[in-house]
């Protein structure tokens, strides 16, 4: 009788066994008519699984595809030597799924070296699969922070998909060009990318990519200042996604309206509740890339919160996480959270951070995940550990280095508003930091205070 797979599931050959089943096969002569079955087989069971990894239960048949990840990279590795037409239809099928697992290199791969066999001259693609690998191949050039690449990629395979009349493709290729643009910087060139792609995708009825469109859309509005509607776009898309049951979806714009709570820097409860949703959301999911989002939102919340030691260890963790998975983060947001880490080191030193932050690298992704979901709360900002705060003043005062940071910057004329989102602290914090100078200096205006950080050399004034 024949033994299928499901049958021996959970069971491993002994090595030297397998070594002997190998040989034997090999002298049989049958091996590749073997090996043709066995890729067969597992590209069946990818087609049928690929359109349940968008389903309610995505989950699950993630796992199944796991469970026998060894067969599907075999079958991989002989299709793409000797029936490459094979190997393209089976890795466009498993693109959702090492997403899904955090895989980007390996997906990276996997869909490069289809790309590359499908450019053969004597081979023959169809267009669709053709411009399904170009499509994917972007994405994960995307998750590895290759963005010319990744434009290189989705731009042929939007001129693929019209040619093809495909316009859920072609929604989709301008979606990801609008990313990728945004992702190099170039806010005003991903906005026409992303306002056709969700004209369109609302034209069509395609809900999916409404609801990923309305979530990047968001993040351009964001880089733009345009707070207010960058949330309405995020919540829209959330409404989308919870109509659709889409977990994925959910849980990527949940945890990045959270962050953009944080951003905006007086909505802390906000960015706590949709955080604590998003990280739970990613982890039933295992998709580790927003994982590490939703951590550094939380370690930027621990930062506008003053709790240094806290910031530090998360912001550690969330590195390691991102090194672990091969998904570094891009220059704008790297960028952003550069600045956010400089501003929660004032509150620990150096030594301090370096320290927390080397204990926050050495957090497992699940322990980070429980650490960040804990309800630790600090409610008075924290004092430096002794013999590291940070270099005093020409003269001495009563200051705390976080006070004399933000009277300096009243000296340069900054409002409290910009002062917080300088510091990446709530306007609120900043409010109760220049009352505390006035009180603990004996002065009664922002005025005074400018004059005091100018006496004490916290500035530099312009020449005359």
């Amino acid at each position: 009788a024949e033994v299928r797979a499901e049958d021996v599931r959970g069971y491993k050959l002994l090595e030297p066994v397998r070594q002997y089943a190998r040989e034997r096969l090999e002298e049989s002569g049958e091996a590749d008519a073997f090996r043709h079955r066995h890729a067969e087989f597992f590209l069946e069971l990818a087609e049928e699984v690929a359109p349940e990894l968008t389903a309610a239960n995505q989950r699950a048949w993630a796992e199944r595809l796991e469970a026998d990840h060894d067969n599907l990279r075999a079958a991989l590795s002989w299709s793409l030597e000797r029936e490459p037409e094979m190997a393209l239809r089976l890795a466009a099928k498993l693109a959702r799924f090492w997403e899904m697992q955090a895989r980007f290199v390996e997906g990276s791969e996997w869909l490069e070296a289809a790309l590359r066999q499908s450019g053969r001259a004597e081979l023959t693609i169809d267009v669709a699969t053709r411009a399904k690998l170009l499509s994917e191949a972007g994405t994960f050039a995307f998750h590895r922070a290759d963005f010319d690449r990744a434009v290189e990629l989705h731009g042929e395979a939007l001129k693929l998909y019209r040619q093809l009349g495909d316009d859920s493709g072609v929604a989709f290729a301008l979606m990801c060009l609008g990313v990728q643009h945004f992702e190099k910087g170039d806010y005003e060139r991903a906005a026409p990318y992303l306002e056709e792609a969700l004209a369109l995708s609302r034209r069509i009825g395609d809900k999916r990519n409404t609801a990923s469109t309305l979530h990047n859309l968001a993040e351009v509005e964001r880089q733009r200042g345009n707070y207010e509607r960058a949330k309405a776009l995020g919540m829209e898309s959330i409404a989308l996604a919870r109509e659709m049951e889409d977990k994925r979806q959910l849980a990527a714009v949940v945890g990045w309206v959270g962050l953009l709570a944080v951003w905006s820097g007086d909505e802390h409860d906000l960015a706590e509740r949709f955080l604590k949703e998003g990280l739970s959301l990613n982890r039933k999911i295992g998709n580790w890339a927003y994982i590490a989002y939703c951590l550094e939102g939380f370690a930027g919340l621990a930062g506008a919160r003053e709790q240094g030691m806290r910031a530090a260890r998360l912001w550690g963790a969330a590195e390691a996480l991102r090194t672990n998975i091969g998904a570094p983060l891009p220059p704008e947001p790297r960028s952003y959270y550069d600045r956010s880490m400089a501003a929660a080191r004032v509150l620990l030193g150096e030594i301090a951070w370096e320290t927390v932050f080397a204990d926050g690298m050495a957090m497992s992704a699940q322990e980070a995940a429980e650490y960040a979901s804990s309800e630790e709360v600090v409610p008075a900002p924290e004092s430096p550990p002794t013999g590291e705060e940070t270099v005093a003043p020409l003269t001495t005062d009563p200051l705390t280095a976080r006070e004399r940071e933000v009277a300096a910057m009243v000296a340069q004329g900054l409002s409290n508003r910009q002062i917080a989102r300088e510091l990446f602290l709530s306007e609120r914090t900043i409010e109760a930091h220049v009352s505390k100078i006035l009180r603990k200096l004996d002065l009664t205006s922002r005025t005074e205070i400018a004059a005091w950080a100018t006496e004490q050399r916290l500035i530099v004034p312009e020449p005359a």
